[in-house]
């Protein structure tokens, strides 16, 4: 199966021990995932929500896809966690940790989703509701920044300003330096 560039940066955020993504992760105090975590046997859980689709993956200690699902991003919140619990479960493992991309606002600090242009979910507690269906901790980022960071991190030799903009189901743009965001 082929993932969209920011599902391949949620697996290099869960499973990297790159010096230059344990920085961003220090500056943008988004993801915790160390090389502490990377235990052989272990298993991570990887989520894509976007506007039309959402991807689930299990994926192992050394950065593989073990399995995955697709499944149609329901609009109504309630339908979502169903189908995304549903989804977990037939991944048919137990996870050490989680990374989710969402699109639109998000509030790190305490793991909400607080407005999605594309979606009509507000306030949305995504990170603990995850944590709850997955039995592991989770971290949620906006999918752009994702995206932005996965190209920048790609091309940093070259280019070490880059502007990410995306035109999908919604419009946004991330900006990375030197490889933060």
């Amino acid at each position: 199966l082929f993932f969209p560039i920011r599902f391949q940066l949620i697996i290099l955020l869960i499973l990297s021990v790159s010096k230059l993504i344990v920085r961003s992760f220090e500056l943008i105090n988004t993801f915790k995932f160390y090389s502490l975590y990377l235990i052989l046997g272990c298993m991570y859980l990887a989520i894509d929500i976007g506007g039309t689709k959402t991807l689930v993956a299990s994926i192992n200690a050394s950065g593989e896809i073990v399995k995955s699902n697709k499944f149609p991003t329901p609009v109504d919140y309630t339908d979502f966690k169903k189908e995304l619990k549903a989804n977990i479960h037939n991944l048919d493992t137990t996870f050490s940790r989680g990374a989710v991309a969402a699109p639109g606002t998000i509030d790190r600090n305490h793991g909400v989703l607080l407005a999605c242009s594309n979606l009509t979910w507000v306030n949305v507690p995504l990170e603990a509701d995850i944590e709850q269906m997955a039995h592991c901790p989770i971290r949620l980022e906006n999918d752009t920044k994702l995206a932005g960071l996965s190209e920048a991190i790609h091309i940093i030799d070259e280019f070490k300003r880059v502007l990410y903009v995306t035109i999908s189901t919604g419009i946004s743009s991330a900006l990375v330096v030197d490889g933060i965001l």
